[in-house]
């Protein structure tokens, strides 16, 4: 590989044509649509969504401790002034910033790099749609989209990955994000057309928000006042105000909004996968979301992400089997990377360095260097329709997918990087 770079955050590797993306068949819009390539649907459900009813089953506690823990001695007796100045300066601290490192030349950009491997896996419930890692890195959330109305998220423990909990309530979930003080759970519903709104650590459902038809990705602003859910049939995006738990206006997008991303300056980026355009909003809280504007990209847009530093904006084309990144300002296309067929899913580590990207059609994961310059395809033997595709924070390169055919949580890490203590967790016997 050359050894050529192009710039810090804010620079950009050179443009190259594409060739066309693929035309794909023509499938109905039904339950599993998520798991469809994409393809032209039906007219969606348009029953009333109904009233909450939900049950969760509490989470398996253990009371067993560390040796540490139990030879330790007792903490120092602290004066209640003492402890709230400690309180309020742990809060102040601000988490570290990523280490910032070169673009590669796409010049430089070939197959090879990082090499994963399958380290361990796990049953699932049916048809797992989407899997995200708790922001504290300690716990998995998986989304069981073919189990409707009953056991439809399951909670592991990230370290033995053990089933710590399984959430329960009428319809299916697809797609999960935790609010920016990290004590709500949101859940989007695909057939009932509400958001759940769940206590990130008791995994009890507190209530339902009415939104559009089949919900799919969600973003919360900073502040933590508002939730934009991108409605794949109903063709927009509701507006949530939080504090009053309900829709206040919706941003009409073009057909089959699902990847969003929300920029620090508060403009919102939403994909509309099946006009393979992305609608910029410059004022999204607004009623009509202020001046709108759609660009036209690559075919079939599914998933976005930014880059730490908000210069590139990736995006996965299902159409292209590509990673295609732009710049958010002018929504020029910048370069791209090659991935697996019918890329879904994508997932960035803390750095920025690293994008995961669940290829469904060819059942693998591709990674994508943009530090080094590389790419490269993953199989997963056994896994068939691999849709989820999650990072655990922190430094280690960890990455987690979902089959969906199989119903699996699979984990992959780097060839010779050390795993978890196996449990008996690591079998696949959904129990």
């Amino acid at each position: 590989m050359s050894s050529k770079r192009q710039g810090k955050w804010g620079r950009h590797g050179q443009i190259r044509s594409v060739a066309p993306g693929r035309v794909f068949g023509v499938l109905s819009l039904a339950l599993v649509v998520a798991a469809c390539r994409p393809a032209p649907s039906t007219t969606p459900e348009t029953s009333a969504p109904a009233k909450p009813e939900s049950t969760i089953s509490a989470p398996q506690t253990s009371t067993a401790t560390s040796e540490d823990e139990a030879t330790k001695p007792a903490p120092a007796e602290v004066s209640a002034e003492e402890e709230a100045a400690t309180a309020a300066e742990t809060e102040a601290e601000p988490a570290p910033a990523p280490e910032p490192f070169e673009y590669a030349s796409l010049d430089d950009f070939e197959r090879g790099g990082v090499q994963l491997e399958v380290t361990r896996r796990v049953a699932t419930g049916p048809l797992p749609k989407s899997v995200e890692v708790s922001p504290d890195g300690k716990t998995i959330w998986v989304c069981n989209f073919g189990q409707v109305n009953v056991d439809n998220m399951w909670v592991y423990d990230a370290q033995s990955l053990e089933r710590l909990a399984v959430i329960k309530f009428k319809g299916n979930a697809v797609e999960t994000i935790w609010s920016p003080d990290e004590k709500t759970v949101y859940v989007s519903n695909f057939k009932r057309a509400v958001v759940e709104v769940i206590d990130a650590q008791s995994y009890e459902v507190k209530k339902e928000i009415e939104v559009g038809f089949n919900p799919k990705i969600m973003v919360a602003t900073p502040d933590g006042k508002y939730l934009f859910v991108a409605n794949w049939s109903s063709n927009d995006v509701t507006v949530v105000d939080l504090a009053k738990g309900e829709k206040v206006h919706r941003l009409k997008t073009g057909k089959h909004p699902r990847g969003m991303v929300l920029s620090r300056d508060g403009r919102l980026f939403v994909n509309a996968m099946y006009s393979h355009q992305i609608h910029v909003f410059d004022a999204p809280r607004e009623k009509g979301g202020g001046s709108p504007k759609a660009h036209d990209v690559c075919k079939y847009p599914r998933h976005s992400v930014f880059s730490p530093s908000e210069d590139r904006l990736y995006v996965t084309c299902s159409g292209a089997d590509k990673v295609y990144w732009y710049d958010p300002e002018t929504m020029r296309r910048r370069g791209w990377a090659t991935v697996g067929d019918n890329p879904r899913s994508m997932a960035m580590t803390d750095d920025g360095r690293f994008l995961a990207v669940a290829d469904y059609s060819s059942s693998t994961v591709s990674l994508v260097d943009v530090k080094e310059g590389t790419y490269d395809t993953f199989e997963l033997p056994g896994a068939e329709k691999v849709v989820g595709v999650a990072v655990a924070p922190g430094p280690d390169l960890v990455v987690y997918a979902t089959s969906w055919v199989t119903g699996e949580l699979i984990e992959m890490r780097p060839k010779n990087a050390q795993a978890a203590e196996p449990s008996d967790a690591s079998v696949t016997d959904g129990e």
